[in-house]
């Protein structure tokens, strides 16, 4: 076996482990599935667009669809500015949610480690709009001589108190020059509850130009 071919099992190993351990009886499964678009309009300008379906309740009913346009500026070779829009279509609930973020890179060889501050405000068409502070770290790590990047992210919810987290553990395979696919697990806590949510998403990454 080839070192990247054990790198490839390591990290299949480390992403589905977390699925055969054992769950509380409360807890929820569910998928995300999205396609992310991006281009560049300058050298500096990009902007995306990310359409995505989400499953809960054992993946047998719809959560919602998530659509988010977004446009984002390079001030700094590590430091990129952004805002963006989220529309949530749910059966309980619509949402409208206002989304600017400032994200800071830093890397070092095949690692990078990047940095998220995003104040996210909510407004809801049956509900009082809500202010969130969502804060994310993530580390990836570009194995050499391939276009495979391991990857785990931790994102934060916080209001006047925290609300919930995101753990994810993630690989994304690139493929052909302008597209990649992201698989990931993620385990979703929340603050209060004792039944969380598992969730194993796919990504279909897209870059326009």
């Amino acid at each position: 076996m080839t070192t990247t071919h054990r790198h490839i099992t390591v990290l299949l190993a480390a992403l589905l482990l977390p699925l055969c351990a054992k769950a509380g009886s409360g807890d929820d499964f569910g998928t995300w599935t999205a396609i992310n678009l991006k281009g560049n309009i300058t050298e500096k300008l990009k902007a995306g667009f990310w359409f995505e379906m989400r499953t809960k309740d054992k993946c047998t009913s719809i959560d919602c669809f998530d659509i988010l346009p977004s446009i984002s500026y390079d001030v700094l070779p590590f430091l990129e500015l952004g805002v963006g829009a989220e529309l949530v279509d749910a059966r309980a609930f619509k949402e409208i949610g206002f989304r600017p973020y400032a994200t800071i890179h830093l890397a070092s060889g095949p690692l990078e480690f990047s940095l998220r501050e995003m104040p996210f405000i909510e407004i809801y068409t049956n509900a009082p709009t809500t202010f969130t502070l969502r804060s994310s770290v993530k580390i990836t790590w570009a194995i050499p001589d391939t276009r495979i990047t391991p990857y785990v992210n931790i994102e934060l919810f916080t209001r006047s108190h925290w609300e919930k987290t995101r753990h994810y553990a993630g690989v994304d395979f690139g493929f052909g020059k302008r597209s990649s696919l992201d698989l990931f697990y993620m385990y979703y806590s929340f603050a209060g509850e004792t039944a969380q949510r598992h969730l194993v998403g796919v990504t279909y990454n897209i870059k326009i130009r």
